[in-house]
């Protein structure tokens, strides 16, 4: 696995040129994920929480049961349910990426921790599913060819039009679900869904022959700093990410220089 630090925005937007060499795909085909530690695997909610199964469906029929009372639509599809909860903080088997490169870098230096290594994943998600279903390409879930032929549906939870734990596959595939709310869509989202399988996403393609994932580093506080600066004079800021109300007062209080 490749591994390219950085320490500026122009260094970085360098490595992202790049990218697609090591990867052998278009660069809008490229998937990026931001994480403030360096320490955090690439695995969703219910396995570095250690959830099994059966409570994991408990957990998501009771969300189906009550998201409803929060919500200003009811939705339809079980993928829409299951997205929504991903994005409002329920553990599920769902891990968010993102399209945009900016967007990825925002997220890993968001959160001002004590450590400082930050990291930016970038992976090809073609691969991920030609390795665990046989498809070369994005698997979409309102695609019916594609949902019926590889039973996506069987990856889902119980709860959500899915089946028992004992049948569900294995995974993770690289998914796009249609934008439900303006978090997905805003944050350009798509998501690597694991079933039984709680490998990391980082073994699985770097163990691969290809190895398809690029992992970038970002180091120092004051490197963080700098670079959030720039991202919000490019239009990357917390209300464009969030599009809700208590994310454009925290611009407003950066930008006048309000102290929380």
């Amino acid at each position: 696995m490749k591994i390219i630090k950085v320490k500026s925005l122009s260094g970085y937007i360098s490595a992202i040129k790049k990218t697609h060499e090591h990867m052998f795909c278009e660069p809008v085909d490229i998937w990026y994920r931001g994480i403030s530690d360096s320490s955090y695997e690439l695995v969703p909610g219910t396995v570095w929480r250690k959830i099994d199964e059966a409570n994991h469906q408990g957990i998501v029929e009771e969300w189906l049961n009550e998201y409803v009372l929060y919500s200003d639509k009811q939705l339809e599809d079980g993928y829409d349910i299951y997205a929504l909860a991903q994005h409002y903080g329920l553990p599920t088997r769902l891990l968010d990426w993102t399209t945009s490169p900016l967007i990825a870098l925002y997220f890993a230096l968001e959160q001002d921790e004590v450590n400082e290594k930050r990291i930016v994943w970038a992976i090809n998600p073609f691969r991920l599913n030609k390795l665990k279903t046989d498809w070369d390409g994005h698997l979409s879930v309102s695609d019916k060819f594609l949902r019926e032929t590889y039973s996506l549906d069987k990856y889902l939870p119980e709860p959500l039009g899915g089946i028992s734990s004992e049948h569900l596959k294995a995974g993770p595939i690289a998914l796009r679900v249609q934008p439900s709310n303006k978090r997905i869509s805003s944050q350009k989202g798509c998501f690597t869904l694991h079933g039984t399988c709680r490998d990391t996403i980082s073994s699985i393609l770097s163990n691969d022959k290809e190895s398809q994932i690029l992992k970038i580093e970002i180091n120092g506080k004051t490197t963080r700093k700098k670079l959030l600066q720039e991202l919000f004079v490019l239009g990357v800021t917390e209300d464009s990410i969030f599009q809700d109300l208590s994310s454009l007062s925290t611009r407003l209080k950066r930008v006048w220089g309000v102290t929380s």
